[in-house]
C-alpha cells in the first residue's frame, strides 16, 4: 500500500465507503474542490493490487487554528 496526493482521474471515489455518511460526502463531493481552491491536500492509501482503489485518506488543512482560542474551550 501506498500513500498518495489524491487523484480525481485515477483514484475511484465513488466506491468508496467508511460507512461514516459525512466523510463518504467529503471525500466523494469535496475533497478535490478544496484541493483546487487551494484550501486543502487529500491523501489516499492506494489498494497495492489495485491502485486505483482506495482504502483510507485524510485531509490536511492550510486554514491556521490559533491555539490560543482553543484554550478556552478545553
Amino acid at each position: 500500500m501506498k500513500t498518495r496526493l489524491l487523484d480525481k482521474a485515477k483514484h475511484d471515489r465513488n466506491d468508496f465507503n467508511c460507512e461514516i455518511t459525512a466523510l463518504n460526502h467529503y471525500f466523494k463531493a469535496m475533497a478535490s474542490q478544496q484541493a483546487k481552491k487551494d484550501n486543502t491536500r487529500t491523501f489516499v492509501l492506494e489498494d497495492t493490487i489495485n491502485n486505483t482503489r482506495v482504502i483510507g485518506f485524510y485531509t490536511l488543512t492550510m486554514i491556521p487554528i490559533e491555539f490560543v482560542d482553543r484554550l478556552k474551550h478545553l
